[in-house]
């Protein structure tokens, strides 16, 4: 029993060690075609050039070339723009493409601006007209896009690109980890404050997302499987002891299995997701086997020690059955072409 104990706390210690892998890029780990794109890239893309992270800027509306639209735009750009700390050094926009169609002279956000605000319905539905002539400036709107009624329904989500003094490379965010997460989290907020619908999107956004997968569904899974188990439990056992003995065990489980990966370095990935509801599920039936036959012996008159002892002696076998084949069943995973289920 002391050994246990003190296993326990060794492994609990271990368990606030454990890290979490994330993201796509180990699903794509040995993939050919991966593989593939890593060298193209390699082989073509320009020496020592750096790459700024950019953050994507997602406007949806019945007419996002609209006076009303074009100022929520420009304004998003704006306040973006004067946040030390998002970094920005540069931004581009279908709505930039129309204010300069209608002055020329506009170099700022600003001055931008204050020329749609003048700009009449009329005047602003011929610069767009001008502006579809642009190269470029059909591609950051949607397909249903009329040059004639100057209007559109929704844009890409390359309508609004925002470039931040920060290199990242091509991959950031797949692994669950980009330098953007705080800027683009941050810009969420400022861009909300303007009006319309306007939503930000970047790599920084996705990984915060996959960051927030393990713990979400581990919120929703592990709750509803250790509620279903303790409806086993007390029909079961109908003995509040004997209960606690159950959840005791289940939790030293669920302790020296998170304890063993934190100290061999194993992080606790989407895939893995199912481990403590399987953990909790398998090891009900063990405990639920055992309580039962040890009260067998118990009825018939015997002591504690010697009840125990015929129990574990005609339930060891079994058991080791039983994990055996679990830990086959599992193990034929390692011959999987995904490096995940590996």
């Amino acid at each position: 029993m002391v050994v246990f104990l003190l296993l326990t706390v060794v492994f609990a210690g271990g368990a606030t060690m454990v890290t979490s892998e994330v993201g796509t890029s180990s699903f794509t780990e040995d993939n050919p075609a991966q593989e593939a794109l890593e060298s193209v890239n390699q082989e073509f893309s320009p020496p020592f050039e750096s790459s700024n992270g950019t953050t994507q800027l997602l406007q949806t509306a019945p007419n996002v070339l609209s006076k009303t639209q074009l100022l929520y735009m420009l304004e998003a750009q704006e306040r973006l723009s004067e946040r030390p700390s998002l970094e920005v050094i540069g931004t581009q926009s279908a709505a930039q493409f129309v204010a300069r169609e209608i002055d020329p002279s506009t170099t700022t956000i600003d001055a931008q601006i204050e020329a749609i605000e003048r700009s009449t319905p009329a005047e602003i539905e011929a610069a767009v007209g001008r502006a579809a002539e642009t190269p470029g400036f059909s591609s950051l709107l949607t397909e249903d896009f009329n040059p004639q009624s100057a209007s559109a329904s929704g844009t890409l989500t390359t309508l609004t690109t925002v470039s931040h003094d920060i290199e990242v490379e091509g991959d950031a965010g797949q692994g669950g980890d980009s330098p953007l997460t705080p800027i683009q989290l941050r810009a969420q907020d400022v861009v909300s404050s303007v009006g319309g619908d306007i939503r930000v999107f970047g790599s920084g956004i996705t990984s915060a997302e996959f960051g927030n997968i393990i713990g979400d569904s581990l919120l929703i899974v592990t709750p509803a499987a250790v509620v279903l188990i303790l409806v086993f439990l007390v029909f079961s056992y109908r003995d509040p002891i004997d209960l606690l003995l159950g959840i005791v065990s289940l939790v030293m489980a669920l302790i020296w299995t998170f304890g063993f990966m934190g100290i061999t370095g194993i992080p606790f990935s989407q895939l893995l997701i199912a481990i403590p509801p399987l953990l909790l599920a398998v090891g009900i039936d063990f405990g639920i086997h055992a309580i039962n036959r040890y009260r067998e012996e118990r009825v018939q008159g015997r002591d504690i020690d010697s009840s125990m002892r015929i129990a574990t002696d005609q339930l060891l076998v079994a058991f080791f059955i039983v994990t055996g084949t679990t830990v086959f069943g599992f193990g034929s995973n390692i011959i999987s072409d995904l490096q995940p289920t590996r």
